[in-house]
This record gives C-alpha cells, sequence and structure tokens, in this order.
C-alpha cells in the first residue's frame, strides 16, 4: 500500500489541479499515484533503483543495508563529439577500450551504519504523483527528489534512533582520476569551494581532445556541519552529526557544460545556493507545481476484468513519468540508461544517438500533449543539418542531407578528401567488393556508424553495414517534425525546424533515385532497417517518400516558399515506384522478404539474396510510422490486405501465440500498427505478450533486453502508444488531408476506459466508455478552425458550445466549425452528467494470464517482501 508520507512532519498540503474537462472530474493525484512503485525489499542490483530527475539532472536511489545510494547523472555530458579519434563504444568493447561514454558525473553514499535498509521494516516508495522518492529503514526515514526547477538534489533524513551515530557523506569518482588514449585526456578533480552557503566539496571531471572540450560538477551541501573523514585519490568522505531536530538535510547540485571559459564549480554550487535558504517544504512546493501541470495535461484511466488495462495504465504512467525526468535539458537523454545508469558508464551501445531507439520514446508523446519535452530531441537534429548536408555530399555524392541512424550528439564529421573517396566507394559500391580500410581512414572510421563495421568486419553483407544504408532516418525525424506542426499549430516552428529537415531529406532522396524506362523513380542499394541490407525498392524508402513529399509541398504552401520546387516534388511523388508486391518475381528472389502474394513485400532483390534478422516487422512500416494507410483511408482493397499482412507478419504470430517469450532485443512496432487498423479485441493478450517477449524486466518499468547498462522504456513507450491510439486516433484519410478524430477506434471491449489526449489540429479531447456506451465526446480548441469526428454513434446526435444551445448533427463525419479556446460537447441525446473519477490507491497492479501452453504468468512492477 502507498504510504501516506514517511512521516507527519513530512506531511503537506498541496493543490492538486483537476481535469479541465466539464464533463469528467479526475482526481489526478489519485490517478498517477495508483500507479506508484513500491518496493517491500531492498534491490539485487542498482539499475533496479528508482529514478528520480527534471530532464537536465537526475539518478537512481537504491540501497544497500546501511546506505543510499545515487549517480548523478546529466544530459548533454560527452566524453566526445563527432570529430573523436577512436573506437564507437559497443557491447563486444569493454570500457578499457573506448572513451565513449556520456552522462555520469559523480557517484554519492550515504551511510547510515548498521543494516537500517534491510529487514521487514524495509520500504521504498516512488511517488510518481510528486516526483519523490520515500525511504522508511529501521528507525531511519528520508525523502528525496531532484527540484523540477532547478539542478539540485534535496535529500531529508529523520533519525529516530535512540542515539543518531554520525553518518557519513562519501562522494565518489566512477572512474580513473586522470586517463589519456590518444589526443583524448579526462580529468577528475576534488575542490572545496567558498559559497553563501558554506565552503562545498566539489567533483569536476573535464574532457578534452583537440577544440573539444566538455565539463561537468558535482556539489554537496548539508545543514550541520561537514567534517571531512577519509580522503584517497578517487573519494571523499565526510562525517555528519544529525542536528537535535534529527533531522538532516543534503543538497546535492550539478552543472555540465561544453564552454571551457565556463567556471564549471561555480555553476555546480549555483542551484545550492539558491536553495540552501529554502525550507525543504518550500523547494517542494515549487517542485510539485512542475508535476501537477505536467499531470494535469492529459490523462489515461482503464480497468478490465483481467487487470490487463490497469497493468498497461501503470506502464504508461510511468513512461510519461521517465521521459518527463529526462528530457528537458538542451540535448535528449539517450535512450540507453538515459539519466540512471547506475555503474559509472558502462552504457549499452555508447553514447551515439540511435534514431531507431529514440522513435519508441517520441512518439507517444503527441497525443500525450508533450511536445516541450521533444524540442531537446529535435533541437539536436535541426543543429546537426549543417553537418549532414557534407556527409550527403561527402559519402553518397548527394544533396540535401544524410542523418546517420546512429550518429553523434552533434553529427557527422566534416573528413579529409582521401578519406572521404574511401567511405563513399563504401556507400556508392565503388568498387562492387569493398577494399581495405587504409590506416589513414580508419582512424575516422572507428567513430562511424556506417563505415565501422567494415573497418572491423561486423555485421556486413557485400558493402552493406548494419546501419550504413538506412537512408530513411532523415525523413522519419521529419515526419515527425511535421506532425509536431500539426498538433501546436506553431508556424515559426515549422519554419526553422520541420521544413529543413522535410526539404533536405527530399532533396537527398531525388540524389539517389533512378528514372527508369517504365516511368517510375527506383532507389537501389539500400537498407530495410536491419532485416534486409543492400535492396531495391525498399518498403522502408518508398513508404519514407510517400509520407514525407505530401508535408513538404504542403509545408511550402503554407510557408509561401519554394514555389518553384512544388511541380518538381508533386512529379516525384506521382511518378514513385510503386510498393514491392510479394507476386513480384523480384520479390520472390529476396529470401525472407516474401509472406504472401497478395501483400507488402519488404523489397526486391539487390546486392544480398537473404534477410539479415527475422525479429523486425519492417513489412507493417507503410501503417506505421508512415501513415501510407490509415482506417480513413479510402481504398477498398488495402483494408483487407493490411489485415491479412498483420496475421502473416513472423513476430506477431510468435507473439500472439506466446512462442516468443523472453526473446526480444528490439522493439518492434506491432502493438501501434495493430491499433492503427483497428484490431483492439487483440491487444489485450497481444500487449500481455508483448510485454514478456523482452528478457531483463525491471521493477521499475526498464527493460535490459539490449544491454546490462543499456536499460530503457521502449517497451513500455510503444504499449503506451498502442493504448493511446486505442483510446483516439486523429488521422487524414490521405496525407496532409485534415485528420478525422475518432474515439475507441481499438479499445477491446472487454475495458471500460476515460482519457483526455491531444489530438492534431489542437484539438483535446475527453470521452469515456462504460459497458460499451459511449454517453459523450468534449472537444476543447485550442487553435480553432474545422474539427472532424468520426460519428461514434452512427446515429443523429447534438453538438454545444460551451453556455450555448445544443446543435442537431449527423452524418458518417461530424462536422462543426470551432473557435480557439472554446470547448464543445457532442452527445446523442442529452448532456450527460459530469463523471467523477477517483481511483482507489491501493496495491500495484498485477498482469496474470495464461499461455497457450498452460503456463500462469504473472507480472508486477515493484518489489515483494524478501
Amino acid at each position: 500500500m502507498l504510504a501516506a508520507g514517511i512521516g507527519p512532519a513530512w506531511a503537506m498540503a498541496d493543490s492538486t489541479p483537476q481535469s479541465a474537462s466539464r464533463l469528467v472530474d479526475v482526481d489526478v493525484k489519485a490517478l498517477i499515484s495508483r500507479s506508484n512503485l513500491h518496493y517491500l525489499s531492498p534491490v539485487e542490483k542498482s539499475v533496479e533503483g528508482q529514478p528520480i530527475g527534471n530532464g537536465r539532472m537526475g539518478t537512481m536511489v537504491w540501497t544497500t543495508p546501511g546506505a543510499i545510494h545515487f549517480q548523478i547523472n546529466r544530459a548533454g555530458v560527452f566524453a566526445v563529439n563527432r570529430n573523436h579519434i577512436g573506437k564507437e563504444s559497443f557491447p563486444r568493447f569493454t570500457d578499457q577500450d573506448t572513451v565513449d561514454v556520456c552522462g555520469a558525473c559523480a557517484q554519492i553514499t550515504l551511510d547510515v551504519g548498521g543494516s537500517a535498509f534491510s529487514g521487514i521494516s524495509f520500504k521504498q516508495d516512488l511517488c510518481l504523483y510528486e516526483a519523490e522518492c520515500q525511504l522508511s529503514g529501521t528507525e531511519i526515514q528520508a525523502r528525496c527528489f531532484v527540484s523540477a526547477m532547478s539542478d539540485v538534489l534535496v535529500l531529508e533524513i529523520e533519525d529516530n534512533r535512540p542515539a543518531p551515530a554520525p553518518i557519513q557523506l562519501t562522494l565518489s569518482l566512477w572512474g580513473k582520476p586522470s586517463a589519456q588514449r590518444g589526443n583524448h585526456l579526462s580529468r577528475f578533480a576534488f575542490t572545496q569551494s567558498p559559497s553563501p552557503a558554506g565552503d562545498l566539496p566539489v567533483v569536476t571531471r573535464t574532457f578534452t581532445e583537440g577544440e573539444y572540450y566538455c565539463a561537468s560538477g558535482v556539489a554537496m551541501h548539508a545543514n550541520v556541519p561537514m567534517q571531512r573523514a577519509a580522503v584517497t585519490e578517487t573519494e571523499q568522505t565526510f562525517l555528519l552529526q544529525p542536528s537535535p531536530s534529527k533531522k538532516l538535510r543534503i543538497l546535492i547540485g550539478s552543472a555540465g557544460t561544453m564552454d571551457a571559459k565556463t567556471d564549471i564549480v561555480a555553476r555546480a554550487i549555483a542551484p545550492i545556493s539558491a536553495a540552501a535558504s529554502q525550507s525543504t517544504d518550500a523547494l517542494q512546493r515549487a517542485h510539485r507545481a512542475w508535476w501537477a501541470n505536467f499531470w494535469g495535461r492529459t490523462f489515461v484511466h482503464l480497468s478490465s476484468a483481467d487487470g490487463v488495462a490497469e497493468f498497461v495504465e501503470q506502464l504508461r504512467t510511468v513512461y510519461l513519468y521517465v521521459m518527463a525526468s529526462s528530457w528537458r535539458g538542451s540535448l535528449p537523454a539517450n535512450y540507453n540508461g538515459m539519466l540512471f545508469i547506475t555503474e559509472g558508464d558502462k552504457r549499452g551501445f555508447g553514447s551515439q544517438h540511435f534514431i531507431w531507439g529514440l522513435e519508441s520514446l517520441v512518439v507517444p508523446l503527441f497525443a500525450a500533449d508533450a511536445c516541450d519535452l521533444l524540442d531537446p530531441y529535435f533541437d539536436m537534429y535541426v543543429a546537426m543539418i549543417p553537418q549532414s548536408i557534407i556527409a550527403a555530399q561527402q559519402r553518397w555524392n548527394a544533396k540535401g542531407m544524410y542523418v546517420c541512424e546512429t550518429i553523434p550528439f552533434d553529427g557527422q564529421p566534416k573528413i579529409p578528401d582521401d578519406v572521404a573517396q574511401e567511405f563513399r566507394n563504401i556507400m556508392l559500391g565503388t568498387p562492387p567488393q569493398p577494399q581495405p580500410i587504409s590506416p589513414r581512414a580508419m582512424q575516422f572510421a572507428q567513430y562511424d556508424a556506417a563505415v565501422f563495421p567494415f573497418a572491423f568486419h561486423t555485421f556486413t553483407r557485400s558493402h552493406y553495414g548494419q546501419v550504413s544504408h538506412n537512408l530513411a532516418s532523415g525523413p522519419k525525424l521529419a515526419l515527425q517534425a511535421w506532425w509536431r506542426y500539426r498538433y501546436t499549430g506553431d508556424e515559426a516552428w515549422l519554419r526553422t525546424h520541420a521544413y529543413p529537415l522535410l526539404k533536405h531529406s527530399i532533396e537527398f532522396y531525388r540524389s539517389l533515385v533512378v528514372k527508369e524506362a517504365d516511368g517510375f523513380y527506383h532507389l537501389y542499394g539500400s537498407n530495410v532497417h536491419e532485416s534486409f541490407l543492400g535492396v531495391h525498392d525498399s518498403i522502408v524508402d518508398l513508404s519514407a517518400m510517400r509520407a514525407t513529399l505530401p508535408a513538404l509541398i504542403r509545408a511550402s504552401e503554407i510557408l509561401r516558399v519554394d514555389a518553384e520546387m512544388r511541380k518538381t516534388w508533386s512529379e516525384f511523388l506521382k511518378q514513385l515506384a510503386p510498393f514491392p508486391m510479394g507476386r513480384d518475381p523480384e520479390s520472390k528472389a529476396l529470401k525472407g522478404a516474401v509472406l504472401a502474394d497478395d501483400v507488402w513485400a519488404a523489397a526486391h532483390l539487390g546486392d544480398t539474396p537473404a534477410g539479415v534478422r527475422q525479429d523486425e516487422d519492417v513489412w507493417l512500416i507503410p501503417i506505421f510510422p508512415y501513415e501510407i494507410y490509415t482506417l480513413e483511408t479510402r481504398d477498398a482493397e488495402m483494408g483487407p490486405m493490411v489485415n491479412k499482412l498483420m496475421d502473416l507478419i513472423p513476430v506477431r504470430a510468435g507473439l500472439y501465440n506466446g512462442k516468443i517469450l523472453n526473446k526480444l532485443n528490439t522493439a518492434p512496432r506491432t502493438p501501434i500498427a495493430m491499433a492503427r487498423i483497428g484490431r483492439g479485441e487483440e491487444l489485450p493478450r497481444f500487449l500481455s505478450h508483448y510485454y514478456i517477449g523482452f528478457p531483463g524486466r525491471l521493477p521499475n518499468g526498464f527493460s535490459l533486453f539490449e544491454s546490462p547498462q543499456g536499460h530503457n522504456v521502449e517497451p513500455s513507450a510503444i504499449i503506451t502508444g498502442a493504448v493511446q491510439d486505442g483510446l483516439m486516433q486523429s488521422l487524414s484519410p490521405a496525407a496532409t488531408e485534415p485528420e478525422v478524430i475518432r474515439v475507441f477506434p481499438a479499445c477491446p471491449a472487454s475495458w471500460d476506459a476515460s482519457f483526455t489526449l491531444l489530438a492534431r489540429a489542437g484539438f483535446r479531447v475527453t470521452s469515456t466508455r462504460k459497458n460499451g456506451v459511449i454517453p459523450f465526446v468534449e472537444i476543447e480548441s485550442r487553435l480553432g478552425g474545422m474539427c472532424q469526428l468520426r460519428n461514434p454513434w452512427n446515429a443523429s446526435c447534438f453538438v454545444a458550445e460551451e453556455g450555448k444551445r445544443k446543435q442537431p448533427l449527423s452524418g458518417d463525419v461530424l462536422r462543426f466549425k470551432t473557435k480557439a479556446g472554446k470547448r464543445y460537447q457532442l452527445f446523442p441525446n442529452e448532456i450527460p452528467a459530469p463523471i467523477h473519477i477517483s481511483p482507489t490507491i491501493g496495491p500495484s497492479p498485477t498482469l496474470q494470464f495464461t499461455m497457450a501452453d498452460g503456463t500462469q504468468m504473472t507480472e508486477r512492477l515493484g518489489r515483494e517482501p524478501a
């Protein structure tokens, strides 16, 4: 059960904003709190801890019998940039082989002595609504949070032992004090810095390589004297005697910079100086206000007799908490470990960003009304456009921009002309078989994900590497940027972010396609993600072009730019090669690409004869993310075809039948595609199997399915996307046509559900369904304009602008004009009475189901008593 607080002295009143809906009154605090993470026994591994963070600074919180542990991590702290001369970090390399790390700053241990955090008295709760971790041990209680408003961790200890002993506070390095490899130097330094709050111990770390510089700093402060007790090369320990009130407060500040002129020590102690004069309650009020606002944007409330609905609701809540805790910095926290790595910086897959992994985290944020969390992500890729244009020229002899699937935070480097020629030979297959990389080119190849496999002879087919010829990363970003514009209506952002991504992505493709005698533009020599390498007319690339070109043309019209190019782009779109079909001889010749003659194939045979992996669902890419088919598509033949295709997808069949347990090492998008085509009745079983399809599931909602220190929330993010799409969709009949809102398009009939979610065109949609009955749909219009709602009652109904008389509506699609800032209620007869949602806070939801072979499965977040 959730504790109301660690103790009466720490209980405090706080305003709990309710839903903005007039017809659904939600106790948001109670709703979010029912997803809290409850630990009734200490963790076995540090990665099982509970995450707290403010989007810039974060840590797991975990215990050993006598201590509480933290590792302070920061977004935007990178050991190297694009110009690094050294190896890309990968699981096959140990940390002795690479300096490719990011995020970790310092480790902190609060040792209270004895075995306070063990036994039956132990309890650790992560209170999601307040974004606070609460700990209770034998006569010791603690709470901590990372302020949403400033980069300071607030830790308060209440020591109720009869004779409190001094507490040891240790500030530690997570690596060697100094290390040099080639031209790269990393160096830790301890210092004692004066501040208005007193002399503060600080540890800094600097990374330099050529002109590159990055530094981090972590400082500590206590409300009692800090007596230095021990000093070694790697740690400093202080004794703290609890005050007479028995409360001890520790503030931990952190900072990062890439400007060598910045005083990193001063920046690290600044948040402490500001916080030291404030009470914990005052700091907490501002912190809680930010989180209350965040949680009040949208909600999802689900219930079902089998408990699946409650469990996936909890996964959504935890996913949103993790994103708001880690994506508010100048750069996005990487998906593998985010701000919550715990064992130094042995981060699986290194510091480079994988668009495939990031996409999972990005997509659900739109409907969750959290577009602001996407700013670091889009800003990072827009900032690297100049580098991506150079990369297209040097590596492909092409216009536009080339965004590699796996890439440093600042893009790909400009390389010497002779090295560029070697890289270009690999990309273009000239000569057909790759030649050994020269020693000079090897220097640059080691940190280049596209060329890396050829330098180390890993995961290659002919001259195709794991990510080298994944050409759709730029268009994928561009389409996501277009969606952000559709959700927010921000035309300035369309001009500065979405349009450059759209234009340069399409110009890259236009440089590579070939118009053949059949009159169509064909694309040769690309990858279907990692499933098929070196193919022709990839379903990924054709989908990317078909989805992105209409958005580019429409954006050009909105912004009144590049009018002379619209005809060229329109002709390009019209003459794109058709999708590969299973019946095509060129598809049949590519082993593994064909599921049936009358459905889409993955590609046509190219330079390699067969597929590489079978755990991806690339055939569904036209459904998600590229929306070539939606439930609104006006094509009588396409609907049956995509449903047949869904039945044939190998990974979908394996998951649905329960044959893939603890085996997935990538996150297929099948659950979202399933919701997008209206297969809601299959979701309870499929989502249950999907969740347990990933090994390394942790009690905090993270998963270790990719690497021991690459924990992430990709599975929960995909499940969130599927659930939100099952409750509400706002998709177009065809690209850039006005979206049509659907409520409960793929929500299982056995689920009762209520929600507020954001639709495209800025419509905030609220509805509820109980026992199959939808009493109303409420729509708040942020931008004004025509609203289109697929009639959920299949009968005439009414619409009422708030405060005005109802007006009749009819038709399959209900259309009505809206004004910005106004609310509209739609209902079949009369406006219903408001619904009050105030869930009971109880034990964590439990996922229980029976496998096809009779195996009973039980899953629950949190930890049971030892």
